[in-house]
């Protein structure tokens, strides 16, 4: 099987996942929701480009496909966001915050109550995996939560890629979230209604789970890539809508480094207004 390299774009929250979704077997056999059972090595390995989400809810088939990835040479970055919605005046701040500071983020509830009602406080990190190897990559690219957002509409995660092409049918994306202590996830194929290709990239448009049971949300994209020249980049971006937008509307955007974070560049103001323009994260490819 060829090796890919991987851009897991996942917007993924692991302080809020669980640990206990695993159980351990002589201290040494994991076994996921779906019964799929590996050792710590291939967890660790896994965990270099997915998130436990991810993780938890692999079949045997999607499992024994993705441990023939390339774990020698990959590299991920994480990158932590607060932001802040005025729902009166409706101004959006985003701003890139430390490990620490997302970790303690929402803990002082005597200090987000009285401003519950006017500013919403979210706190999100975005996970950026990607591997090469002889000119293939594989990348997963994750949005994770720690608080649910109030507006749930239609998010936009995407990557723009310079000297690499997308092989065509492996471009995807998952929404995993969890309700009453299960979890599970929407899946979004290469030729869906909510994905958006483009000659630089791909995005897709994923209406957020709604409902009051919600506990955990996390947005995934992936992608098999070919490298056609060094240094090759990749760029990935989440937009969270804080009103409502259609399917239509949070389609219309190219991929461009105008764009919200250096990605994905709305056709109109009016649209990107409903966006909270949050930043994005990238990653170089040297050879």
């Amino acid at each position: 099987m060829i090796k890919k390299f991987v851009v897991c774009f996942i917007f993924y929250l692991l302080m809020i996942i669980p640990i206990n979704i695993f159980a351990l077997e002589n201290d040494e056999l994991i076994v996921n929701s779906n019964g799929v059972e590996m050792t710590l090595e291939d967890y660790n390995n896994l965990k270099k480009y997915f998130s436990d989400m991810h993780i938890d809810t692999l079949t045997q088939d999607e499992f024994d496909e993705q441990m023939q990835l390339d774990f020698e040479n990959v590299n991920k970055t994480i990158k932590y966001y607060r932001t802040d919605y005025n729902h009166i005046t409706n101004e959006t701040i985003s701003t890139e915050i430390t490990e620490e500071e997302y970790n303690n983020g929402g803990l002082d509830k005597e200090l987000n109550l009285p401003r519950s009602n006017y500013i919403e406080s979210n706190y999100k990190w975005l996970s950026l995996g990607a591997g090469s190897s002889y000119g293939d990559a594989f990348l997963c690219f994750v949005a994770h939560w720690k608080i649910i957002p109030a507006t749930r509409s239609f998010d936009v995660i995407a990557t723009r890629i310079i000297n690499l092409d997308v092989i065509n049918g492996t471009q995807g994306g998952k929404q995993f979230y969890t309700i009453n202590g299960n979890t599970s996830y929407v899946n979004y194929n290469f030729n869906g209604t909510n994905i958006n290709n483009q000659s630089n990239g791909f995005g897709i448009s994923m209406n957020l789970i709604n409902d009051p049971d919600l506990s955990a949300l996390e947005l995934e994209i992936t992608s098999s890539l070919e490298v056609t020249n060094y240094p090759a980049i990749i760029y990935a971006s989440y937009q969270h809508a804080t009103s409502s937008v259609t399917l239509a509307e949070s389609k219309n955007y190219t991929l461009s480094y105008l764009g919200m974070g250096d990605v994905i560049l709305f056709a109109n103001n009016s649209t990107a207004a409903k966006y909270d323009g949050m930043g994005g994260t990238d990653f170089y490819i040297y050879g």
